[in-house]
């Protein structure tokens, strides 16, 4: 009965002038059957939450200018915290993908930037800088960090940014070593990943 409702009021959100068109199982309900490790997580209620959250993902998706067609909603594993936060994504035909917090899906009407947009304006320089934030902030001894600009290699993905940063900074005994930092940028945070001597 929920997903005859949902498909009923995705049909009729499709059909208008200016929203995307939005595939027949864009939105799939999550059964206990089909995830019974992230019903052990949630429970009842809380599949009832996600539900709705991924409904309305779908339909808030359909409103964006930037999607093409919604095909596939799905729950963010990486960013919900059980019994917490909900994290909820829609993507569109066009490899535009759109993050909403539970909340979100219940306040917003129209769709936010998709994350390939925020992406985009994140430039390499920006990139590099907030790796070296990161790497300053891991290192024992912050102040004595000397970054190799020229040796930074920046990857852009359609999920992502990775930046791979080289510098150089003192041990605890006082030489100067080199070292890399690995860093990424997914929904417009950055991450350390590693640091590793080189």
């Amino acid at each position: 009965m929920i997903r005859s409702v949902a498909m009923v009021s995705l049909l009729l959100l499709a059909n208008s002038a200016d929203a995307a068109s939005v595939s027949e199982n864009a939105f799939m309900e999550i059964t206990r059957e089909g995830a019974p490790k992230l019903y052990k997580q949630w429970g009842k209620d809380g599949f009832a939450r996600i539900n709705q959250a991924l409904k309305r993902a779908v339909e808030i998706t359909a409103t964006s200018g930037e999607c093409d067609n919604v095909f596939l909603s799905g729950y963010s594993f990486d960013q919900s915290v059980p019994k917490d936060t909900i994290v909820v994504f829609a993507d569109c035909n066009n490899g535009k993908r759109f993050f909403y917090t539970e909340e979100e899906t219940k306040s917003v009407s129209a769709a936010p930037e998709s994350l390939q947009g925020a992406l985009e304006k994140i430039t390499n320089s920006d990139a590099v800088s907030a790796c070296e934030a990161l790497a300053r902030k891991s290192a024992k001894l912050p102040s004595t960090v000397v970054p190799s600009y020229f040796g930074a290699n920046v990857t852009r993905g359609q999920m992502g940014i990775s930046v791979a940063l080289p510098f150089e900074a003192k041990s605890a005994l006082g030489a100067m070593l080199p070292y890399v930092a690995h860093c990424s940028i997914t929904d417009k945070e950055p991450t350390l990943i590693s640091i590793k001597e080189r």
